[in-house]
Parts: structure tokens; C-alpha cells; sequence
């Protein structure tokens, strides 16, 4: 049985930001101790509340048989054959425009908690994938190190 060596590993998270949280929670049970649970304003303040305080997470793994990134709404694996090209960015992200980075174009897609830096990758089917990365160049130069690496068949 072949067991993938970790070569890198990172786990990022959004903190509760409880001074935003604190307000709301106690709104909510004003409102839901004065019957007010039908107003609209409660659900919304509801759904705020519910974004905030569970936090987002996101664990980037590399291994040797690929790039592992699981977040809320992520779990996917890239093989190092699948990413043609590969570089540390430094990004924008708006409430209004999203994440704007360079390279990203259509189709594109954007996995990050938190930040400003990541890593870029063009994959063979013409995805450009924007991952949001503490050490975004230390995980580019291991990704570069496994790509110059010879394949290895198992016999």
C-alpha cells in the first residue's frame, strides 16, 4: 500500500469576531422573547449571525501524489500532472467585485478564507484556480519540485 509523504501542510481559519457577534445574538433574543421571530429583519440578523459565528476553514495539503485543498465547500485533489503552471500572487478582494487577482480569467474559481496571497495554478482543462495561501511561495516551490521530479512506476 503506497502512503503519500506530507510535504506541506496548512490550516487557515476565520476567528469569531465576537464584538460584531455579541450584538446579534442578543438582538435575536430580544426579538424572539418579544415574538418578533416573523419579522424579516430577525432572519436576516438570523443568517448574519450564523456566517459569523461558525468559522470558515480551509487545509491545504501537498503531498507526493498531489494538491489536497478541503474547505466548507471544497474537497478536491489535484494530481501534479493536472497543474500546468504554478505561481505566488498577491490578490484584491472587494464585497462588490470578488477576488481579483492577475491571470485570473474565465473559467476561474477561487478558494481562500482570509488574505491577500496565494497560489495560482493553470490546470490541463483550462481552469485558472486561485488558492489563498499564508506561505504562497514555499508551497510554489514545492509544487515546482515535484513537477521536475522524474514519474516513478511502482513494479
Amino acid at each position: 500500500m503506497h502512503v503519500a509523504q506530507v510535504l506541506y501542510e496548512e490550516q487557515q481559519r476565520v476567528h469569531v469576531r465576537w464584538w460584531i457577534t455579541a450584538p446579534a445574538i442578543a438582538f435575536l433574543v430580544f426579538s424572539l422573547a418579544c415574538g418578533a421571530y416573523r419579522d424579516l429583519g430577525c432572519l436576516l440578523n438570523l443568517a448574519c449571525m450564523v456566517t459569523w459565528i461558525f468559522p470558515r476553514r480551509l487545509i491545504i495539503r501537498l503531498t507526493s501524489d498531489g494538491l489536497h485543498v478541503r474547505g466548507q465547500a471544497v474537497n478536491t485533489t489535484y494530481t501534479i500532472d493536472q497543474i500546468v503552471r504554478c505561481e505566488a500572487v498577491d490578490y484584491k478582494h472587494s464585497f462588490w467585485r470578488g477576488v481579483e487577482g492577475p491571470g485570473m480569467e474565465f473559467p476561474s474559481s477561487v478558494v481562500r478564507v482570509s488574505g491577500n496571497r496565494g497560489i495560482r495554478l493553470d490546470l490541463t482543462d483550462g481552469l485558472h484556480l486561485l488558492i489563498g495561501s499564508r506561505q504562497p511561495e514555499q508551497l510554489v516551490e514545492l509544487i515546482r519540485g515535484l513537477k521536475a521530479q522524474p514519474l516513478v512506476k511502482a513494479s
